[in-house]
C-alpha cells in the first residue's frame, strides 16, 4: 500500500495491517518480519525533504482487537493464541 492507500484508509477508516522488517546483524545477516498489529491512520501531512522532495508522514493509533468493526473477533482469536 502506498500513499494515496494509506490516506484513503484515513479517509474511510479502514484498519491498516503493520509489518516492520528488521535487518539482524549477526554472523551472518538475515532479515527478519514482525507483525505489529492493526493501525489506524489518524493524521498525514507533506513535508518537503532535504533535497526538496515532497516526504508523505502518517500518525498512526495502534487499534485494539475489540475496536475493529471489520473484523471478525473468533477469527483473530485464534491467530492471537498462535503467536503466544
Amino acid at each position: 500500500m502506498g500513499n494515496a492507500g494509506l490516506a484513503r484508509s484515513q479517509l474511510e477508516r479502514y484498519p491498516v495491517r503493520v509489518v516492520a522488517g528488521r535487518a539482524v546483524i549477526q554472523v551472518v545477516t538475515t532479515n527478519r518480519v514482525s507483525y505489529d498489529g492493526l493501525f489506524q491512520v489518524v493524521d498525514y501531512w507533506s513535508e518537503s525533504g532535504k533535497d526538496g522532495f515532497r516526504i508523505w508522514r502518517f500518525r498512526l493509533m495502534a487499534l485494539r482487537l475489540s475496536t475493529c468493526r471489520c473484523l471478525k473477533r473468533q477469527r483473530w482469536g485464534r491467530l492471537l493464541e498462535r503467536r503466544r
